[in-house]
Parts: structure tokens; C-alpha cells; sequence
């Protein structure tokens, strides 16, 4: 049995979610807890619209936690309050994180090895259509998998006006904000503005500090 979910409860850990950088503590089985609160919320109706909306952004929110953890502290493999769904999707992204040390570990090693591509296109522009006719056939499910928790890599707050001043600490990659607009990628040492919220997510990753 799902955990029991009410609006008051979604009220309260969006309002926490957006003010700590660190995870609000859920258990596993908040997700279909989640999925029996919608399914008993029935038609439309505001209250039902509003906790919709805070769920997306409370998801996102904590996409943006995983993705950044799992950038910066891979080592540790800290999975403590997350869901069922964001255990899996961790364990995804420190697969890529870690696909992609190898990668760099190889070319300074001296070796190179050709990575697909069509057109130009990351992973992320490709559909399946184009990862399978790239990737062939006999590709094992697992790559396109890890392509698509790829995706998960989109800033997750809304846009706003206000600029940021960061240094940025370690690599950057490009990363794709809500608006669909493209930031990064950035290389350590850099000094860049970004939009506030896009920054404090940088920020919480340990991957930024900013400039005074």
C-alpha cells in the first residue's frame, strides 16, 4: 500500500523542496502514493489543478538533487529519502557519469574511440527511430535507457529576470532550461550569469560559487 498523500501534505514539501538543497527525506513509496492521490482527486476543479502543478515542480525539483548528487559525489552512492523511482534513476546517472569518466579517462590515456552521433545530434534530439538506426539493432536496451535518463537533465524552476554572477568549479555540461533554452556547457574557472534560479541549481551541486 502507497503511502496516503494529501494537498496539505504536497503544500508542505514544495514549500520545503524549494528551500533546502538538500532532498526532503520521502519514502519509497511516495510514488504510488502519489498515483492513488490523483486517481482518488477524480475531474477537474482547482485544488486538483494547483496539486498537480506543485507535484511537476516538486519532481523536478528533486530530478535536478539526484542529477547534481550523482555529479558530485558518485563515490558515495547516497540514495537515503529517495523514492523508488529516483533510486532507479541515480542508479542511471551515475552509469552516464560514470560511461563518461571512462570515456575522458581513455582519450587521456591516448586512446580514442568514435562516439555515435547523426547529424550533429546528442542523444538527447535523437528519437528511438534514430538511436536504434545509429546505435544498430543489436544495441543492448540498457544504452538507449541510459540516453533517455539523459534527458532528466533540465532546469527546474521557472525562468525570472534576475541574473547571477557564478564561478563555475568543476565542468559544466549543457543542459536545457525549462523555458527550452540551452545553457553551458561551462569549464572550470569560467565566470557566467546565469537566470537566479537556473544558478542556485548550479549552486547546489557544488559545481559553482559566486561571484561577488
Amino acid at each position: 500500500m502507497g503511502e496516503e498523500i494529501t494537498y496539505k501534505k504536497l503544500c508542505d514539501l514544495y514549500r520545503d523542496e524549494k528551500a533546502s538543497n538538500s532532498m526532503v527525506k520521502l519514502s519509497l513509496e511516495f510514488d504510488s502514493g502519489v498515483a492513488a492521490f490523483i486517481s482518488k482527486s477524480g475531474g477537474g476543479g482547482r485544488e486538483k489543478e494547483n496539486a498537480e502543478r506543485m507535484l511537476q515542480n516538486i519532481l523536478r525539483l528533486r530530478r535536478q538533487k539526484i542529477i547534481f548528487r550523482a555529479l558530485a559525489g558518485r563515490d558515495e552512492h547516497r540514495t537515503e529519502g529517495m523514492t523508488e523511482g529516483e533510486h532507479a534513476l541515480f542508479d542511471r546517472m551515475c552509469a552516464l557519469v560514470e560511461g563518461e569518466e571512462g570515456r575522458i579517462a581513455k582519450i587521456m590515456a591516448g586512446k580514442y574511440e568514435p562516439v555515435p552521433y547523426s547529424n550533429g545530434k546528442t542523444d538527447l534530439a535523437l528519437n528511438a527511430t534514430e538511436k536504434t538506426e545509429i546505435y544498430g539493432k543489436a544495441e543492448n536496451e540498457e544504452r538507449i535507457a541510459k540516453s533517455d535518463a539523459a534527458e532528466a537533465v533540465i532546469a527546474s524552476v521557472s525562468p525570472t529576470a534576475d541574473f547571477k554572477k557564478l564561478r563555475i568549479l568543476k565542468d559544466v555540461q549543457a543542459f536545457r532550461g525549462l523555458d527550452g533554452k540551452t545553457w553551458g556547457p561551462y569549464k572550470t574557472g569560467d565566470e557566467i550569469s546565469l537566470p537566479l534560479e537556473e544558478a542556485q541549481v548550479i549552486e547546489r551541486g557544488r559545481l559553482a560559487e559566486t561571484v561577488q
